[in-house]
């Protein structure tokens, strides 16, 4: 249905601010916890290209609230929203693969709880649109499930089964 698909993505633009804050807020918290323990260059880079997504997909929201797309631009519109979402999910994703701390348990678990709370929060605000929700969750939760199972040991796979469950969850 038209119309239905035109709230759809009214809902997921009119949740952009907030989410976009946030978003950057935590990985700047991320970026803070983990300067002692992953290179530096690797932290300012993904912090770079987190905040450079975070205001691409806010210049995305204002130009959607200036425009007042007419109903038959709501595909157009919908799938600009859903590249975001991935690519933010990409993003998070790499946390869990190039940020995550090979020698410290506390800061391992500390990046699953960012991302799993970026994932939870994305409920709110990606529920609009189910597809947002898994074009951003799959690849961010996925690194970390990879993560843990990689490690040796039942920690590990316990980590590894506990996220995939969490995912499924969502």
């Amino acid at each position: 249905d038209d119309h239905l698909l035109r709230e759809q993505v009214r809902l997921l633009y009119d949740h952009a601010l907030l989410s976009q804050l946030v978003a950057v807020l935590n990985a700047g918290i991320l970026v803070y916890i983990l300067w002692p323990m992953v290179g530096q260059a690797s932290l300012l880079a993904w912090l770079a290209c987190m905040a450079a997504l975070s205001a691409l997909r806010l210049q995305q929201a204002r130009a959607f609230a200036r425009a007042m797309p007419a109903p038959q631009q709501a595909c157009r519109w919908r799938n600009r929203f859903l590249a975001g979402a991935a690519a933010s999910g990409l993003l998070w994703g790499a946390a869990g693969l190039f940020l995550f701390p090979d020698q410290s348990l506390p800061h391992q678990v500390f990046v699953s709880f960012v991302v799993a709370g970026m994932i939870a929060g994305a409920v709110g605000t990606l529920s609009p649109l189910i597809l947002a929700f898994a074009l951003f969750t799959v690849p961010a939760l996925l690194p970390l499930v990879l993560q843990y199972l990689l490690q040796a040991g039942e920690l590990g796979f316990s980590m590894s089964f506990m996220a995939a469950l969490y995912g499924l969850a969502m």
